[in-house]
């Protein structure tokens, strides 16, 4: 689940995104000039952050919105099929191989390709991958005939791409091919602030989804919500608040939230007067993990 942007109206390139992160709208604005070209893009993010509805709505912005939207997710491809998944195959290429086989190259012709989890991809796959892409061209399994490609591609990784290329996971020269738009989605956690705007964006979609009358959430449900640490992301979120508001009481005011125990955490504060930001830079001499530390807010949240 992504959050809409706030503010000024370049701020809010993406209908599907809300949130009040300085760092990220900045980016959203960065990315939402770069989505009307054919400019490959690389979102980081933690599971649950809403990688693929953003890939999503970069795909609805460009000028290959009304082409198809083609999603993979790598690591629920065997190694072994994952070239005739990716590049087609003709009947008989290879046993169990029966009748013309469309790969995604070819399906997402005209629009977009999306390669979700890049980094479980098989690094054989990987160097096939960047081949294609260096000749824009690809080749059916059991075929000689040359596919040209027109398409955007778009990949996203839960991992550091620097560490998974450390690790031997993810190919550098393939990491530099794709990211020729980087954004990382912060977890939840980092950017307390989007919650409460969150959870009205996600109550109104579940709402409209299921018919319900109007919902709202009592001041102790809010509190409950910016305390907890949402381990789970967005993701969590989303499916923490469809369950509160298909069991609200008929006043529709949902009172309390059923979260996990152990998961909760602090309450965070979402605003601090300039005087108090000051007061507690000088008096931890700008060390960031102390100023967050005594003002109650994340480290993100002080830069």
């Amino acid at each position: 689940q992504l959050a809409r942007a706030v503010g000024e109206s370049e701020a809010d390139p993406f209908p599907d995104f809300v949130t009040r992160s300085p760092a990220l709208i900045i980016e959203l604005r960065e990315l939402a000039r770069l989505a009307q070209y054919d400019v490959p893009v690389l979102i980081t993010g933690p599971t649950g952050t809403g990688k693929s509805r953003l890939a999503r709505s970069v795909h609805q912005r460009s000028r290959r919105a009304r082409g198809p939207f083609v999603h993979l997710n790598c690591s629920a491809v065997p190694e072994a099929l994952l070239e005739s998944e990716l590049f087609g195959s003709e009947d008989g290429a290879f046993t169990g191989a029966r009748g013309r086989k469309i790969g995604k190259f070819e399906a997402a012709k005209g629009g977009t390709l999306f390669l979700d989890e890049l980094d479980t991809m098989p690094i054989s796959g990987q160097v096939k991958l960047l081949v294609a892409l260096q000749e824009r061209a690809v080749s059916r399994l059991g075929s000689n005939e040359l596919i040209k490609l027109d398409l955007r591609l778009i990949a996203a990784t839960n991992t550091d791409p620097q560490r998974a290329i450390a690790a031997g996971r993810l190919r550098e020269d393939l990491y530099f091919r794709l990211a020729g738009a980087l954004i990382h989605l912060p977890p939840l956690n980092e950017r307390p602030e989007d919650v409460p705007p969150l959870a009205q964006h996600i109550l109104a979609a579940t709402v409209a989804r299921y018919g319900l009358r109007p919902m709202r959430l009592s001041a102790r449900a809010l509190e409950q919500l910016c305390a907890y640490s949402w381990s789970g992301n967005v993701r969590e979120l989303e499916h923490v608040l469809d369950r509160a508001a298909l069991l609200a009481g008929d006043d529709g005011v949902i009172q309390s939230l059923r979260l996990s125990q152990g998961a909760a955490a602090e309450p965070r504060r979402l605003t601090v007067g300039r005087q108090e930001f000051l007061t507690a830079w000088t008096q931890h001499k700008g060390v960031v993990s102390a100023v967050a530390a005594a003002l109650g807010v994340t480290k993100r949240s002080v830069f």
